[in-house]
């Protein structure tokens, strides 16, 4: 049976988790709106809440980040578009703050991409595929994020994107490192489709099905330790 404080604590992340969700459902009708102002705020105010980092980088990239024990490594993000209605924000959500129960080596962030009008601006500038300024062109509101950090400074040891669904198997898809690293976690028998997913500036490892959350926690407790152990025989 739960504790007292155990079904609070599982009854203020649910509130959580609908709050936000909220907003993230509640996307502008204004089709000339591209920017979800309402759940960038919220996550703000998520992030000051609980003690968190919030940063913005200059493609208007937010990072909401869990401190971990080492501040020489990289951060390992779960990542969704911020500025489009995807099952994605709700299972990267409930995986961070699912990871608040456990230690890790790496911070965790939250990374939510700039995505107006449903596009891939933010991931593309991120992974270098497009420049900042031809984002600009193609999204002129991004400009009000010039001022902040270049997002070139924002690296990334890891990239998880998680979709739960309530019947479909769960699949494992993109870096073999990853992969095997949730393979390793998961301690059982999983799907894995072969087709790889690039990136050109971090592994990347997409989950989805059912338990995608659960596997996803578990996934980035185990690859959080291999960089840690990584670092560790460098020294």
């Amino acid at each position: 049976m739960a504790t007292i404080s155990g079904m609070a604590d599982s009854e203020r992340t649910d509130d959580v988790i609908k709050e936000l969700q909220a907003l993230c459902l509640s996307q502008h009708s204004d089709s000339s709106v591209h920017l979800n102002s309402r759940l960038r705020k919220g996550l703000q105010s998520f992030a000051s809440t609980h003690g968190y980092k919030f940063s913005q980088d200059n493609i208007g990239n937010l990072y909401i980040t869990r401190a971990g024990s080492d501040p020489t490594l990289s951060s390992i993000a779960l990542s969704f578009p911020v500025d489009s209605s995807t099952p994605s924000f709700s299972s990267a959500l409930r995986t961070f703050l699912q990871l608040r129960e456990s230690s890790h080596s790496c911070d965790i962030s939250l990374l939510g991409w700039s995505s107006p009008g449903g596009s891939d601006i933010g991931r593309d500038v991120w992974e270098g595929l497009c420049s900042r300024s031809a984002g600009y062109e193609q999204a002129p509101e991004l400009k009000e994020f010039s001022g902040m950090e270049d997002v070139s400074i924002f690296p990334q040891a890891a990239i998880f994107d998680i979709i739960e669904t309530e019947s479909d198997p769960l699949v494992l898809q993109g870096s073999p490192v990853l992969t095997e690293a949730a393979k390793r976690a998961a301690n059982k028998p999983v799907t894995v489709n072969a087709e790889r997913w690039s990136s050109l500036r971090a592994p990347v490892l997409n989950i989805q099905g059912q338990e995608a959350v659960s596997m996803a926690k578990l996934a980035v407790e185990e690859y959080s330790r291999y960089v840690a152990a990584l670092f560790e025989n460098f020294n």
